[in-house]
This record gives C-alpha cells, sequence and structure tokens, in this order.
C-alpha cells in the first residue's frame, strides 16, 4: 500500500518525508505522544499489571518505569516534538516548499494531536488517521490542551467504523481511555468559531466499496474541520482513501510546493 500513496502523493505533487518513532528497549517503534505538563493519570485502567504495556530503554533513563506506574508504559519518552522540529529544519536545506502538512495512523494519529498542541502554527493542515488523543489531553483553554493558537489549521479524520482498538466514539478500549472523534472535532471548532454541530458533506470519493461517507463542522470560516468513516477496523483504508486525502489537502491547502510529514 504504500507504494501506492507514494504514488498518490507524486501524482498530486507533494514531497513525502517519513518520520520513524523511536524503538529502544525491546518494545517496537513507537511515539511520545504526552506533551509536557499533560495529566494522563486517569486514562490507564491498571498501573500496575494492564497487559500490552513495555517500558522503553528512554523511559527507565527518565525514571519512569516503577513498580506502581508500568502497566500504563506503552511509548518512549523521547521528545518526539522536537524531532519533528528538526526534520522540518534539515528539510528546508534540501528541499522548496510553502505549506506542510501532516499525518500519521494509530499511535502516529495520536501523534498528530501532540503536533497540534505543541506546534500549533507549524501545519496547514492535518489528517489523524485511526487515532484519538487520551482523556486529558484535550482540554480547550487549558494550558496544556487545545492552544487557541492552533486556529486556522484545517484538520481531516479518517476513521473505520468498527474500530475497536482506538473507537471514533471514544471511550475505554484496551484499557485506555480516549476522547471521543466528534468531542476533539467540537474543540477545534470551538477555537475556530464553528458551530458545535457538524453536518454531512460529500467529497467525490463517497459511498464505494468502504461506503465513506463525511461530516464536517458547520459555519467554519477559511478552514474545515471533518471526519471520514468507512467500513472496516483498525488499520483499515478506505476505497480510494489515498486520493480523498490528497484531494483534501489540495482543497484545503493547496500550494505549488507541499510536504506532507
Amino acid at each position: 500500500r504504500w507504494e501506492d500513496y507514494d504514488q498518490a502523493a507524486l501524482n498530486a505533487g507533494y514531497i513525502m518525508v517519513y518520520l520513524q518513532g523511536l524503538g529502544d528497549g525491546g518494545c517496537g517503534t513507537g511515539w511520545n505522544t504526552i506533551a509536557k505538563g499533560q495529566d494522563i493519570s486517569n486514562t490507564c485502567e491498571d498501573p500496575k499489571t494492564m497487559s500490552g504495556s513495555c517500558c522503553y530503554d528512554s523511559c527507565k533513563e527518565a525514571g519512569c518505569c516503577t513498580n506502581s506506574s508500568i502497566g500504563c508504559r506503552w511509548a518512549t519518552c523521547a521528545d518526539d516534538v522536537k524531532f519533528t522540529q528538526e526534520v522540518i529544519s534539515a528539510m528546508g536545506t534540501e528541499v522548496q516548499y510553502s505549506h506542510i502538512f501532516s499525518t500519521g495512523e494509530s499511535n502516529g494519529g495520536m501523534m498528530q494531536h501532540t503536533l497540534m498542541t505543541s506546534l500549533p502554527t507549524t501545519f496547514k493542515a492535518i489528517v489523524p488517521v485511526y487515532g484519538l488523543p487520551l482523556i486529558g489531553q484535550w482540554e480547550v483553554g487549558s494550558d496544556t490542551g487545545v492552544p487557541t493558537s492552533l486556529k486556522g489549521t484545517s484538520v481531516l479524520y479518517m476513521h473505520g467504523r468498527s474500530d475497536s482498538t482506538i473507537p471514533y466514539k471514544g471511550g475505554w478500549a484496551g484499557g485506555w481511555n480516549y476522547v471521543s472523534e466528534m468531542d476533539a472535532m467540537k474543540a477545534l471548532a470551538q477555537i475556530n468559531g464553528c458551530d458545535s454541530t457538524a453536518s454531512p458533506w460529500s467529497t467525490p470519493y463517497d459511498g464505494l466499496q468502504s461506503h465513506t461517507s463525511c461530516v464536517k463542522m458547520d459555519n467554519c470560516n477559511g478552514v474545515t474541520i471533518a471526519e471520514c468513516l468507512y467500513d472496516g477496523e483498525h488499520g483499515a483504508w478506505p476505497t480510494n482513501g489515498n486520493e480523498l486525502l490528497f484531494w483534501w489537502l489540495d482543497n484545503y491547502g493547496a500550494a505549488s510546493e507541499k510536504v506532507v510529514v
């Protein structure tokens, strides 16, 4: 699929830059999606024994893997915001571009919310794919939540309807408590002066085999806050999903030289 993704980007005139999260300590690769100061202490079901947890070497070095908290370890303790900034800075010496967009799937989709919180003026538009913030990360008006300086950034959520790993309706899943996609959209709508309601929104890729259907927040000026749902579980991708993604970026952040990270 990535070969098709690259070709779709090339056809649309985008430069793709793939970032990889740290993979230290035998835990696989991942992103540290908790921004500095955020409190997610009430989002983990069992801090001591929850299955699927793993302590990265970077967390051991930071003293974050105690007997009372190791069950809630699931991501690295690397400064992935700094890493992203350094990649963007390095890009500027290699290619010419006018706008930067960002997208990521699952843990990478969660990382999109950390980037919105920590680098709110960096990206023209952002596409989280089956990834949502945890409870405690996404409150408007909080010093560690959704910053008002994010105003003007368009966001498109893409999510499988049957996803039980990170459900688009939010809530508890796999021992973690997620913000719902609609609540995340309402927070973005609030800082952009949109209504708190959403209406059906037609795209050229509605229906098809995956029964894709989209909504967008009402009465937004200059930005689009939208969601496209489609049939499938965690990891699913809609029919013509590549074309949908780049069509959306072209319509809500078009430029002659475009970079997606």
